[in-house]
């Protein structure tokens, strides 16, 4: 993990195309600088909260959608199983 600030704050190419943007959560650290790491356009994101001490973690888009693959995957999985079973019994 690396230390750096989390903040909310309205990105420069947005606020000169909307005049008035919507806000972004960004992080920023010496190594890479400002990121956005969740838009306006993005509701909502997985996230974990250490009820101790407080902290945040925030999971990227990737794992989501990779948890998402997955899970749809084993519906198929399970839907296709079950329409063989229906298959056998008729």
């Amino acid at each position: 993990m690396e230390q750096g600030t989390c903040f909310l704050s309205q990105t420069g190419i947005g606020f000169l195309a909307a005049g008035l943007a919507q806000p972004h959560l960004f992080f920023e650290d010496e190594k890479n600088g400002k990121q956005s790491i969740l838009s306006w356009r993005e509701r909502t994101r997985e996230a974990y909260r250490c009820m101790t001490c407080g902290a945040l973690t925030v999971c990227p888009p990737a794992i989501v959608a990779e948890e998402n693959a997955e899970e749809k995957a084993l519906q198929n999985v399970d839907a296709e199983l079950k329409k063989r079973a229906n298959e056998g019994l008729s």
